[in-house]
């Protein structure tokens, strides 16, 4: 209703003005504005109801108890997460498997190098 409301003087006004009729569109002018910002008004609390009425008064943040807020915000945040999650396992930059990696300790300055290493990256000396 807001909706329409607020789209009202942008339909109707030109339309007024195509017919030549300016006698009527400067009267209706007015009113039709008025209207608009009714209609914007309405879109504004219509909102606010709809967040109430999803949310719960303390997920929406008209209660401020964070207990609350996180019983009545938890379906959302587990469908996100559940959304999320899904989205994670077809990226198969997450499903490469990390290896083991062997390092050998040089004798001489204790500095850990690659297994298959034949000098120390520390002091150069043989492995």
């Amino acid at each position: 209703m807001g909706g329409i409301l607020f789209a009202l003087p942008f339909i109707t006004i030109p339309l007024s003005l195509i017919n030549d009729n300016f006698d009527k569109a400067y009267t209706f002018i007015p009113v039709a504005f008025g209207l608009a910002f009714v209609g914007f008004f309405l879109m504004i609390i219509g909102s606010s109801i709809r967040s109430l009425g999803k949310y719960g008064a303390a997920g929406s943040g008209v209660i401020l108890d964070p207990e609350q807020a996180r019983k009545d915000l938890r379906p959302h945040s587990k469908a996100a997460g559940g959304i999320i999650g899904d989205a994670l396992e077809e990226v198969d930059i997450f499903k490469k498997e990390a290896k083991a990696v062997v390092k050998i300790r040089c004798k001489e300055c204790g500095t850990l190098n690659e297994e298959d290493a034949t000098f120390c990256k520390g002091c150069g000396s043989k492995l």
